[in-house]
């Protein structure tokens, strides 16, 4: 059962956001610590790949309405993290895709996730364009899902792009300094029993990295 206390969805309505626990302490990765916190292959169902994950774009997208630019904003303020890695698995070209990235801070992640969960409520629906011109349209709304972590954020983005519809659920945790994202992305979503079994591997690979 999810603990209401530190687990946050995206309601349709602002509410008020949940008040976290204490975060756990937890010491910061290394570069090293965080490619071992990553899922592998072996953690994927039967029928799985992994492939090399996509380049990140240096420029930022343009985000409107203007004032939902603090959906991204509330993670850029932090800066560059002190160690990131990321792994990217999908069972076919036509997906699901499984993004994962652990990453590390000098600080804790729970005021992070709580900007996050208000960025979303008070903005769920917003236009991301790139720099070279292409856009998607995103519907955000509350994912059902346990608190895994210091603190979780589950949500489920509908996005709309080039006249493709695609679901992206978007999995969150912070334990203590270190955050672990899963976005699975597709025409059709991941089943929860599957994801929320990646997520609690996640998890005991990162608390073995840091150990």
């Amino acid at each position: 059962m999810a603990d209401e206390a530190s687990t946050s969805t995206v309601a349709k309505a602002p509410v008020e956001t949940p008040v976290a626990p204490p975060a756990e302490k937890s010491s910061t990765l290394t570069a090293a610590q965080a490619k071992s916190a990553l899922l592998t292959l072996d953690d994927m169902p039967t029928g799985w790949t992994q492939s090399k994950p996509e380049a990140d774009d240096d420029e930022d997208p343009t985000v409107t309405p203007k004032r939902c630019s603090a959906v991204l904003d509330a993670v850029d303020q932090q800066g560059k993290p002190l160690a990131e890695a990321e792994a990217t698995f999908s069972p076919s070209d036509l997906g699901p895709q499984l993004d994962h990235t652990v990453s590390s801070w000098p600080r804790s992640q729970v005021p992070v996730l709580s900007k996050l969960t208000a960025a979303f409520r008070q903005c769920p629906k917003f236009t991301s364009t790139s720099a070279d011109g292409s856009s998607a349209t995103f519907q955000a709304s509350g994912l059902s899902f346990p608190n895994v972590g210091d603190r979780t954020l589950a949500l489920r983005l509908k996005a709309k792009s080039d006249g493709i519809n695609l679901v992206v659920d978007v999995i969150y945790i912070a334990k203590g300094n270190n955050g672990i994202a899963l976005m699975v992305t597709g025409l059709q979503p991941l089943d929860g029993a599957t994801l929320e079994k990646l997520a609690r591997k996640a998890v005991a690979r990162l608390d073995a990295a840091a150990s």
